[in-house]
């Protein structure tokens, strides 16, 4: 063979054997590296048996990769980084699980990060949400019944997870003394005094509001009369419905305006503004953050009703027991009785 072809063949060889290097020198350091990391246990230490003891073992144990790293070279972890500095995650819509473990799986994103995505994949249902509202429609205690009824036929609520319960609200005045209380003899705290009117407060999901505003039209007769309309009277039986934001909260409304429109619009709906009167055939519409409701005593929860005959079974006023010894009936400040004098207020310490 001619000597320059001779030389010619040795530098070809040390330009392969050269590329083969450099290629596989990347290649190794970059699985060297991939290889340290996943060296690492979970509690943080080191396992050296899984590194390599040097790069040329590994070189040349590795001789079919190292050909194809000579024709197809790969580029380092740094190389890689400067490439893709910023990599999207490609994550589906509505899968938290998803979501979150490739967060996770992401250190460039933060914990706070995936609670923000979660939320904006998986925004909660706001009509799903418990609200409290009431109801007043002359006495509570049949009011009361009525409800109760409706969380079990509507809800499918057990007797535990009942809301319905009696109260005050509708008054300018607020309460006295941190208290408002039945009418007494001394009038101390009498929720007749400070403007309110007997209601029933319910916890219901928002998307059901429609239908508990139709329970409520139902307690009127065709011409917009309460059951006890020409029997008892005042302001403190007047009719009225309050939910957060009164008339400026379109939601409520539209809602309430549809149900008494679907019971034959028997009478009119109007602004509350405090202390309203009692007025035949018009509900007042309040604001339930202006004018909140206050829980009636112990005594005055699924309590018979008024009118003659009207007992209801024992299950039902035992509910009261029932609900304070398990802590979730709600507490009134005023005494659980009737006070009948003066010194049964001094004695209680309402004075």
């Amino acid at each position: 063979m001619p000597i320059y072809l001779m030389f010619l063949a040795l530098v070809g060889v040390q330009i392969i054997r050269t590329s083969a290097f450099v290629s596989t020198n990347k290649f190794a350091s970059s699985m060297e590296a991939m290889y340290s990391m996943k060296a690492v246990s979970e509690n943080g230490q080191e396992n050296h048996d899984l590194r390599f003891s040097s790069r040329r073992s590994f070189i040349y144990t590795n001789i079919p990769v190292i050909t194809l790293a000579t024709l197809f070279p790969f580029q380092s972890n740094a190389e890689m980084d400067e490439e893709n500095a910023i990599f999207p995650t490609v994550l589906e819509v509505g899968e938290e699980e998803s979501l979150q473990s490739a967060a996770r799986n992401t250190e460039s994103v933060s914990d706070e990060t995936v609670q923000t995505i979660v939320y904006e994949e998986n925004p909660p249902d706001e009509s799903s949400k418990l609200v409290e509202v009431y109801f007043g429609c002359g006495s509570f205690f049949h009011v009361q019944h009525v409800f109760v009824q409706a969380e079990r036929d509507i809800l499918g609520r057990s007797d535990l997870e009942l809301t319905a319960r009696t109260g005050y609200a509708g008054g300018k005045a607020g309460s006295k003394n941190g208290k408002v209380c039945y009418r007494n003899s001394a009038s101390i705290s009498d929720f007749r005094s400070l403007g309110h009117a007997e209601v029933v407060s319910v916890k219901i999901p928002k998307k059901y509001y429609f239908d508990f505003a139709t329970v409520y039209f139902q307690l009127f007769n065709r011409i917009g009369d309460r059951e006890d309309q020409f029997v008892e009277e005042g302001e403190e039986l007047r009719n009225l419905v309050g939910f957060p934001g009164g008339v400026t909260s379109e939601y409520f409304v539209s809602r309430l305006v549809a149900a008494a429109k679907e019971s034959g619009e028997r009478f009119g709906l109007s602004r509350g503004q405090g202390d309203d009167p009692d007025t035949r055939a018009r509900a007042f519409v309040m604001d339930s953050v202006e004018f909140p409701f206050y829980i009636a005593e112990k005594y005055n929860q699924f309590h018979d009703g008024n009118d003659y005959g009207e007992n209801y079974p024992f299950r039902y006023n035992n509910l009261a027991d029932l609900l304070d010894k398990e802590r979730v009936l709600g507490r009134s400040e005023c005494p659980n009785f009737e006070p009948e004098s003066k010194y049964d207020l001094e004695e209680l310490n309402l004075l």
